[in-house]
């Protein structure tokens, strides 16, 4: 009789559990720059931010076209200052690039790297991720990068090297 009654409170849970509000799945990232990283055992470290920026609002449209589907687009000084819209001081060292990078609104993206394979993600933002727009960055590299990987807020979740 006890068994009974335990199977029964069982059965009831199941039933209670099964009759509760859905649970909401995120949405899936419908840009065609979103590329995930292939192998997450990848050490990144963060790439400093004086590096890169974003693209200027009003040069958007035509970098996306310079880019088309290719993740990167080595630049002249000249094209990177003016992307960036202001006088970059840069060693001479590091060559200028345009890379893929998405965001969402109130969102910044950081850059990290490995393996000399670049990860750009965007961090924060509100919204889910049908707002992801493509926003282009104006980055300064060494040598040019065989991999670039995209994404918006999955590097929330790991430690980097050089992060506390």
């Amino acid at each position: 009789m006890k068994k009974n009654i335990a199977l029964l409170a069982a059965f009831i849970m199941v039933v209670l559990c099964a009759c509760g509000p859905p649970q909401e799945q995120a949405k899936e990232i419908s840009s065609p720059w979103f590329r995930p990283m292939d192998d997450e055992t990848h050490e990144y470290i963060k790439y400093p931010s004086f590096l890169y920026q974003p693209v200027q609002a009003d040069l958007i449209p035509e970098a996306l076209t310079g880019l088309g589907q290719k993740p990167l687009l080595q630049l002249s000084t000249s094209e990177a200052e003016r992307y960036a819209g202001n006088e970059l001081r840069m060693p001479m060292e590091l060559r200028p690039f345009l890379i893929h990078a998405l965001a969402r609104p109130g969102s910044a993206p950081v850059v990290y790297y490995a393996d000399r394979a670049l990860w750009v993600d965007a961090l924060g933002g509100e919204g889910d991720n049908s707002q992801v727009r493509e926003a282009p960055l104006v980055i300064f590299i060494d040598e040019v990068p065989p991999d670039v990987y995209v994404t918006a807020g999955q590097s929330s979740e790991y430690k980097f090297l050089n992060e506390p």
